[in-house]
This record gives C-alpha cells, structure tokens and sequence, in this order.
C-alpha cells in the first residue's frame, strides 16, 4: 500500500510512516492506496489536472476564435473557471454543473454545434465527447425526463461533417 498526500505518493514502510506523521502535521489528508489502484489514482490525477489544462487551452482558442484578444483571452475567462472550482469544493460534481446539458437546452446545444462545424470543427469531437460524458451527470441529478436526456445524447452523437465517429463512452 502506498500513503498519498496532496503532493503525491509516499511509499516504504519507514518513508510511509514518516510521511503519513508529516502530512498529518501539515493538517493534510492521508490516506493509503493498494498497488493495484496505483494507476487508476494517477490517471484520475492526470484526468483532473493535465486535462483540465488541456480543456482550457481549447476554450481559450475558441474565446480568441470568438473574438477576445489573444493576450488577454485566459485572463478574461479564468474568473468563470475559478467560480466554478469554488462551486465544485463547496457543492461536489453533481450539484455544481450548470449550462445547456443541465438545462436539457438543446437549441442551445445544437447551435453550439453549428458554431463549431463553422469555426472550429477540430473541438467538435472533443465538445460531443465531453458532452456525452456530461450527461452522466445529467442523469444523476434525475431533473430531466429520460426522454430529453435521449434527445440530448442523439445530438451529442452525429458525427460532424469532417470528424470522425466518435468511440462509445
């Protein structure tokens, strides 16, 4: 088994020890981690950070693509992502998604989709693949009817002119 900390793994029997005392001195969470769960835990790490960069990288594209200033995109969009991670420490996943999907909007989807098609079909894949996963969410908060949740996926799943079809989540 292996301690992880907020800075990451802390393994060996004495190194364990040592670190599972120090983390709980710097008022952290410990906590151990079978082996076998070692690489699940770093793909749900690289999930939660290195994608998160990735995802904004691309929003911050599209804001320039919609207009914002190339110098100045991220800096004008990170206080909606900020407000966001609070909503997320405060509230969890389920509660804190708000927009389209949670809305059962698919108007807004659609023309989302036409926007894309238009000025960047390369994110479409990634818009429907996210959007799909979303709906996950969607269903959890069990306020939609299943049949607007159906007409949501439907959406989510054509394949856009020029992208290739998308793999089942």
């Amino acid at each position: 088994a292996v301690a992880v900390t907020p800075q990451g793994p802390v393994e060996g029997s004495h190194a364990l020890a040592l670190g599972l005392a120090l983390a709980e001195a710097l008022r952290s969470r410990p906590f151990y981690l079978p082996d076998d769960k070692r690489a699940l835990y770093h793909a749900a790490a690289t999930v939660a950070c290195n994608y998160l960069v990735t995802i904004e990288h691309h929003a911050e594209m599209l804001f320039v693509e919609a207009g914002l200033p190339d110098d100045e995109a991220l800096a004008l969009f990170l206080p909606l992502v900020r407000a966001t991670l609070d909503n997320l420490a405060d509230r969890g996943t389920v509660a804190s998604l708000t927009g389209p999907l949670s809305r059962g909007d698919a108007g807004t989807i659609a023309r989302h989709m036409e926007a894309l098609a238009d000025s960047a079909p390369h994110i479409t894949p990634l818009y429907q693949v996210l959007g799909l996963a979303t709906l996950d969410i969607v269903r959890a908060r069990n306020e939609l009817d299943p049949t607007v949740i159906a007409h949501l996926q439907h959406l989510l799943s054509v394949p856009a002119c020029g992208t290739p079809d998308l793999p089942p989540i």
